[in-house]
């Protein structure tokens, strides 16, 4: 986690913050219409649920914000999976696309306080909560709507019909996804609040689909 980075940047950028907007894939992402005083946890809750954060840039004068994933895999991912479905902070619609930068380099990265911050946030996010050794639920630990859902020892198929069985009683799902990573079969769940998101994840991480605990 030494190459995590963290900055707030106001007055003049050297950031592109207008006319950004390409479909060329990157792993540098632009966030636009952010609120004015959004926080860096904010920011992060947004994109940890889909993989390492390694830089964020703020751009506060703006409302816009600069974020590098660890791979364009992740960024790809998480583009694709907001294009339908666009997040909020605080019930404001943030839109999310690919940067023209393929890295974000700026004179304001030696900052060890923030540094130490976003380490520390996504140390945090990547951990699997009270992952069970048998049948369960590992829930990414992020204050976010989106939970990324681990199935461990996979016995029958678990379906979108299935997930959204299961998550539509904690609150309105917005969009669902099913993928294999690792050999292990994951979904990435978007709510429509994320308190029903930090609801869910509460009630089902380490439970057992199989014997009607859900």
């Amino acid at each position: 986690m030494s190459s995590a980075h963290l900055s707030t940047v106001d007055g003049p950028e050297r950031l592109c913050v207008s006319g950004c907007a390409q479909h060329i894939p990157s792993k540098v992402l632009h966030l636009r219409q952010l609120p004015v005083d959004v926080s860096e946890q904010e920011l992060l809750a947004l994109a940890l649920p889909f993989g390492r954060v390694t830089k964020l840039v703020t751009v506060r004068t703006k409302h816009q914000a600069f974020l590098e994933m660890a791979s364009e895999e992740a960024a790809v991912t998480m583009v694709n999976f907001y294009a339908s479905a666009p997040p909020t902070i605080r019930n404001q619609p943030v839109f999310i696309q690919y940067s023209t930068h393929r890295e974000l380099k700026t004179d304001n990265m030696n900052n060890q306080r923030a540094q130490a911050a976003l380490q520390a946030v996504s140390t945090a996010a990547v951990l699997p909560g009270n992952m069970s050794s048998g049948d369960g639920w590992g829930l990414v630990l992020a204050p976010s709507p989106v939970l990324r859902v681990i199935v461990e020892n996979l016995f029958y198929p678990v379906t979108l019909e299935v997930l959204q069985q299961i998550f539509s009683k904690f609150g309105s799902v917005l969009k669902i996804i099913t993928f294999t990573r690792n050999n292990q079969f994951q979904a990435l769940l978007q709510f429509s609040d994320t308190a029903h998101a930090q609801h869910a994840k509460a009630t089902l991480d380490g439970q057992n689909i199989y014997n009607g605990c859900c």
